[in-house]
């Protein structure tokens, strides 16, 4: 193992540029740091926090879940531009955890007032479509299957397949258990990753806390 300098506190990482270079937040805005040692470099000139994930697009640009709606820079360095808008009339209010599957899908989890439901999105022309799949996080696509994790708030996370149907945005088949006790954060974000090859890594316990009511006989 070697440690990146300029990354204490990183969170959120994700790897960019075919691999030659991470991207990671360090809760305020979003960094990229080569893999060669050279100090990290902003990624995006204009930022307003960053606690919503991001991940790497195919032609070096990537996806961050700042604001209401999932933010887009075509290459590192430029400024983020938004290009999903949550549809309040229908209760979503924000767009967070975005993975990028190919050239032109993004996963994402939407939260509002039917709860937290796994969405994707085109980075063609911005439109979006969330799914009536409860999900607190989506981690990627193995050959038609959508990986994602599940959880009612309390308990670790439960990482689930279901087959979906890209192109048309719809859900093909019922969610399949595949792992549980993934941990999960109260903002609902999840402490796993999916690679392409099917590899599943992740930190397992739980990560909610709760307040507790103790009188004086305990």
């Amino acid at each position: 193992p070697r440690v990146l300098a300029g990354t204490v506190a990183g969170i959120y990482p994700f790897f960019v540029n075919n691999g030659a270079a991470l991207g990671f937040s360090d809760g305020a805005q979003y960094f990229r740091v080569a893999l060669d040692g050279a100090p990290p470099t902003p990624a995006s000139p204009t930022q307003a926090g960053a606690g919503g994930g991001a991940d790497g697009t195919v032609d070096g640009g990537f996806v961050a879940g700042l604001s209401a709606g999932l933010l887009f820079a075509r290459a590192f360095g430029d400024s983020l531009m938004p290009f999903t808008h949550p549809d309040t009339a229908q209760g979503d209010q924000r767009h967070q955890f975005p993975v990028v599957v190919d050239r032109n899908t993004v996963l994402f989890e939407s939260s509002g007032r039917k709860g937290r439901r796994i969405g994707i999105a085109s980075l063609k022309d911005g439109s979006s479509t969330v799914l009536d799949l409860p999900g607190v996080a989506p981690l990627g696509m193995i050959d038609n299957n959508l990986i994602y994790v599940r959880s009612d708030g309390l308990f670790d996370g439960l990482v689930t397949a279901v087959k979906v149907d890209l192109g048309r945005r719809r859900v093909l088949g019922e969610p399949v258990a595949i792992e549980g006790g993934v941990a999960v954060h109260g903002n609902g974000s999840v402490e796993a990753a999916l690679s392409k090859n099917g590899t599943l890594v992740y930190s397992s316990g739980s990560t909610t806390s709760r307040m507790v009511a103790v009188d004086m006989r305990g």
